[in-house]
């Protein structure tokens, strides 16, 4: 027998490196229909455990329990499991929720997490993992006993093209290695997981993205702000794009090194000197700014040298990587700003000077 009917859907995006710090956006983000949502452990295996293929009516008679609480117990003499036991006894009496003291899920769930899952052990750090949710569900039509897929595209086109903005947003605005693992879309009923994109490759760990009450202002103009590329300007973002995506630390500091060269430089000639002194521009506001910022781009190129030919560093790769990313982004959001040919800019920065 035909039947047409239809159930709830809702949409998520899983943007990984980012910290509970991002619910501030919240406020921002809502106007543009969507939310971070912070997904408890137990509420992942109840909720989203097909997302990661485990059955969402598996029923365990193993359940392991993840205190909040560990770094209280190391040190201490004795039977670790009385000391956990006493802790957690003294925080309920205190009137602490349970949640706020652990979490409990199946121990296959936790295996999977810990042994299968890509950045696994970090969601059971976490005790769960911030997802951004499309606030409005939506309704899945079927005709005719005939699944129609029009609706989960529309919405997945829809998200996607949100992160990709977001994401971008995001990465220009300051440090964090913010990454969009995966965009799904789960039933509401069946807690199905019915459409899955996996935008790219990503790196776990990293960088973690973090929101102070002093960005929000500043966060919801740069979301605002209209942000086209050119000629001079599509070749760094694409790379520093790109650099997200490299673990390895080196690599990822001769990425942000061609950024610089593809904004900077038009010739062989006096590469390093012509990068310090125009990125030195760019970041100054008085002559004494200048000096120092020069010297330090300087500096930070000749690393480049140093990488490329083997040479000991004299700098902790991760600082500088870090310290370098953040110049890049200064660089290319000038640059994005200001809308120039490469010769305008080369003229303008050239009648610059302190």
């Amino acid at each position: 027998m035909n039947e047409t009917y239809s159930y709830e859907v809702e949409a998520y995006a899983w943007i990984v490196n980012v910290d509970k710090s991002v619910l501030k956006l919240n406020s921002i983000l809502r106007k543009y229909g969507y939310s971070f949502t912070l997904i408890s452990l137990e509420e992942l295996e109840e909720n989203f455990s097909d997302l990661f293929g485990f059955p969402v009516d598996f029923q365990s008679k193993n359940q392991c329990t993840l205190n909040r609480f560990d770094e209280e117990v190391n040190g201490k003499d004795g039977d670790i499991r009385k000391a956990v036991e006493k802790i957690r006894a003294e925080k309920l009496q205190r009137g602490i929720p349970r949640e706020e003291i652990g979490s409990t899920i199946s121990m296959e769930f936790h295996e999977l997490l810990m042994h299968n899952v890509p950045n696994g052990s970090d969601i059971l750090r976490d005790h769960g993992l911030i997802l951004l949710k499309r606030i409005q569900n939506f309704d899945q039509l079927i005709i005719n006993n005939t699944f129609t897929d029009e609706s989960i595209f529309k919405i997945s086109r829809e998200i996607s093209e949100f992160v990709r903005l977001l994401i971008q947003r995001m990465r220009l605005f300051k440090n964090g290695d913010v990454v969009c693992r995966t965009e799904f879309q789960v039933t509401c009923n069946t807690r199905k997981v019915i459409q899955r994109f996996k935008p790219s490759s990503f790196a776990t760990g990293g960088a973690k993205f973090t929101v102070n009450d002093d960005d929000l202002t500043s966060f919801e103009a740069f979301l605002n702000d209209n942000i086209d590329t050119n000629h001079l300007t599509e070749l760094a973002l694409s790379t520093f794009n790109l650099a997200y995506f490299i673990t390895e630390l080196k690599s990822r500091y001769l990425n942000y090194m061609i950024c610089l060269e593809s904004l900077f430089n038009r010739n062989a000639a006096e590469i390093s000197h012509t990068i310090s002194r125009h990125l030195a521009i760019v970041l100054s506001n008085n002559q004494h700014e200048f000096n120092t910022n020069y010297s330090r781009i300087k500096e930070l190129y000749n690393y480049r040298n140093a990488i490329i030919h083997g040479r000991e560093l004299k700098e902790n790769i991760t600082v500088i990587t870090a310290e370098l990313q953040g110049k890049v982004r200064n660089a290319i959001n000038y640059c994005l700003k200001c809308q120039m040919t490469k010769e305008q800019l080369f003229t303008y920065l050239n009648s610059k000077g302190f």
